[in-house]
């Protein structure tokens, strides 16, 4: 067990390897707290005729690939979604359609 006192003397690798082994260390300890609290939470259920679906994994939304470019500066896109951007509003405004920004 590292004390306070002795982590001035550490290094900056041996600091970082402290710190990434008690993140390891805090990790492992919630994920035990985690499964005793299922664990609890599906035995309750139990004890009362039910059954209990958790949700553990985190939906990850895929990114939009663009849908629009801007023909001044190829750099700027917009996936069609939220506000329309200053540049599209332009191009609109000076007489092209939302079809001759479309990325083909």
């Amino acid at each position: 067990m590292v004390k306070s006192d002795n982590l001035k003397e550490l290094s900056i690798d041996e600091l970082n390897s402290v710190i990434q082994g008690a993140e390891a260390a805090i990790k492992d300890k919630q994920r035990q707290q985690r499964s005793s609290v299922v664990k609890q939470i599906r035995d309750l259920a139990a004890s009362i005729g039910m059954s209990v679906e958790l949700r553990t994994e985190k939906k990850v939304r895929q990114s939009l690939p663009p849908k629009y470019r801007n023909p001044e500066n190829p750099a700027e896109t917009w996936k069609g979604r939220g506000p329309k951007p200053k540049w599209l509003k332009a191009a609109v405004a000076k007489g092209k359609s939302m079809d001759d920004l479309l990325i083909k």
